[in-house]
Order: structure tokens, then C-alpha cells, then sequence
């Protein structure tokens, strides 16, 4: 009969690990590959300003601060023209999501931690 316990303890505690793992691989690759993909899409973005050479009225901004003042509506109206919408609006959304994601994995961080402290404790004993 405790033969029978510790295998059955022992299949919990197997099942149990490898949901863990998963799900702390799951985690921190969809952090990270929501993340790559932000980035990737900034990039873009950034290049294709630099192409149109939308960039270059930023040296308005060296210039004395009358000037700002002045021409400030107009860079703000061109920058707003030339993006490329369709690219920003899902860069917004790519980043409320990563910072969902962390946001969630924070939370849930310190039950991780003890189901991790606990299933290490269970494994070094036997």
C-alpha cells in the first residue's frame, strides 16, 4: 500500500512539474516574442520615416526657442500626415499587450515561486 502512495504522489508531483515548466516556458517566450515583434515594427516604422525624411524637421528643435514655439503645430501635423497608421496602431496594441503580459506574470510570480520551492523541496527528497 505505500508503494502504491508514492507512486501515485509521484506522478502527481511529475505532472506537476512539467505543467510548471510549460507554463513558465509559455510566459517568458510569449513576453519575449511579443516583445521582438514591438521592436521589429519600430524599427520599421523609424525606417520608413528616415526614408521620407520626415525625421529631418527635427532639427527645428536645436534651433531657438521662439522658433519651437512658432513651427511646433506644423511638425507635430506633418509627423502626424506621414506615419504610417496601420503600423503605429499596432505597435500600441503589441505594446499594451507586453505590458499586459508582464504586468500578469508580476502578479502571478509569487505563486510560480512556491509551486518552484515546492516541487524542488519534493525532488531532493527523493
Amino acid at each position: 500500500m505505500k508503494k502504491l502512495e508514492r507512486k501515485i504522489i509521484n506522478t502527481v508531483y511529475t505532472f506537476e512539474t512539467k505543467k510548471t515548466v510549460l507554463e513558465l516556458i509559455l510566459r517568458i517566450s510569449s513576453i519575449i516574442i511579443v516583445g521582438f515583434c514591438g521592436i521589429l515594427l519600430l524599427v520599421s516604422i523609424l525606417r520608413q520615416l528616415i526614408e521620407q525624411q520626415t525625421l529631418d524637421m527635427l532639427q527645428l528643435f536645436k534651433e531657438d526657442g521662439e522658433i519651437i514655439k512658432e513651427y511646433i503645430g506644423d511638425v507635430i501635423n506633418t509627423l502626424y500626415e506621414e506615419l504610417p497608421k496601420h503600423d503605429v496602431l499596432i505597435l500600441i496594441i503589441l505594446s499594451v499587450t507586453l505590458l499586459l503580459l508582464v504586468l500578469f506574470f508580476i502578479k502571478n510570480s509569487g505563486k510560480i515561486k512556491n509551486k518552484i520551492r515546492s516541487l524542488r523541496r519534493y525532488w531532493k527528497r527523493y
